[in-house]
């Protein structure tokens, strides 16, 4: 019952944090994408890939994602599919340029609408469907059938003062199957509150937009909370 120390990921590079990960069904554990971080206000994207094996307890490289993708903060966008395939679902657009100039993340940015598929018999990446909209920092879990599904998350990842981020929640979820997206279903609308009580914040069709709450798949639900 105590916790031992793992060796660190390959590499000179801090890179791990919003990165993805997934348990294979070999028992080894897939993490990719996040941050490398060199300060900050100014992190770099990171494509790169690695497999840990808890029989050796040792970490090597495999295929990186085609596209660096600064992860979905700490909620994982990759989907262990019954295949035993991983599909990574969207995070933030990597082509976006910051004030600072180059991918970093010091601005708004737009999530991507972009999804690619991990091959665990060849370890390599291929892109895949593409959502109807994007789901940055929204809920990811697999379903029966070699299916997953995406639920809410930012459209657009906008820090700063105001409420204007708000606006930016999608209010839809999408159902991934066969390599393409469909099945863009409203979620049910929610309250919010600004400091005079009123319910003004976001416009009525995007009230049921949810993002960073809590989420939990059940045999036979997906369960939001907040």
């Amino acid at each position: 019952d105590t916790w031992s120390v793992a060796p660190s990921l390959p590499g000179d590079k801090l890179i791990c944090y919003v990165l993805g990960w997934a348990l294979l069904k070999n028992g080894k554990l897939l993490v990719g994408g996040g941050d490398v971080v060199n300060g900050f206000d100014n992190p770099g994207d990171n494509g790169k890939c690695y497999l840990f094996d808890p029989e050796t307890d040792t970490w090597e490289a495999t295929g990186d994602i085609p596209e660096t993708i600064w992860g979905n903060t700490p909620w994982n966008p990759m989907v262990l599919l019954d295949d035993g395939n991983v599909l990574c679902i969207g995070a933030v657009d990597s082509t976006y340029e910051g004030i600072n100039g180059g991918p970093n993340h010091d601005g708004y940015q737009s999530g991507t609408r972009k999804s690619y598929l991990y091959h665990t018999s060849t370890g390599t990446w291929s892109a895949t469907g593409l959502m109807a909209i994007a789901h940055e920092a929204g809920f990811y879990f697999p379903l029966p059938g070699n299916k997953a599904i995406v639920i809410g998350g930012y459209v657009k990842f906008t820090p700063g003062p105001g409420a204007g981020n708000f606006t930016s929640f999608s209010n839809t979820s999408e159902i991934y199957s066969g390599g393409s997206f469909s099945g863009s279903t409203v979620l049910p609308p929610a309250t919010r509150r600004d400091h005079t009580g009123e319910d003004d914040i976001v416009s009525a069709g995007l009230k049921g937009g949810r993002s960073r709450a809590g989420a939990v798949a059940t045999k036979k639900y997906v369960v939001l909370v907040g």
